[in-house]
């Protein structure tokens, strides 16, 4: 059983929780459409076992998330959400501007 200290503590825990979760709710909803592309053409290039794309784009993505925690190390926890938005952006287009050249590999290798 819960004494009245720990039940005081629960509710105070679960208010702060709200408040943090409340401030960042925009960051929150801008993931989902920031990751689609990412995960998709992560999808892709596995199924397709082209590695070396996958590699070199987390490569170029991880040097972007890095950078822009440099740059917005001054805004504590908003500066870390936008900058891991920006690394699943930079991660969806690093593969997307891929795509011809898988493609037309695959296309060689069907004909």
């Amino acid at each position: 059983l819960l004494v009245d200290s720990q039940v005081e503590f629960v509710q105070y825990r679960i208010e702060v929780v709200k408040d943090i979760t409340l401030d960042l709710w925009l960051f929150v909803m801008a993931l989902g459409p920031a990751s689609v592309l990412a995960f998709q053409m992560d999808g892709i290039f596995i199924g397709a076992a082209f590695g070396r794309a996958l590699r070199n784009g987390m490569i170029i993505s991880f040097g972007i998330f890095l950078l822009s925690l440099f740059l917005f190390q001054e805004a504590g926890l908003d500066g870390v959400m936008l900058a891991f938005i920006l690394y699943l952006g930079a991660r969806g287009i690093s593969l997307a501007w891929r795509l011809p050249q898988l493609y037309a590999l695959t296309e060689r290798r069907l004909h």
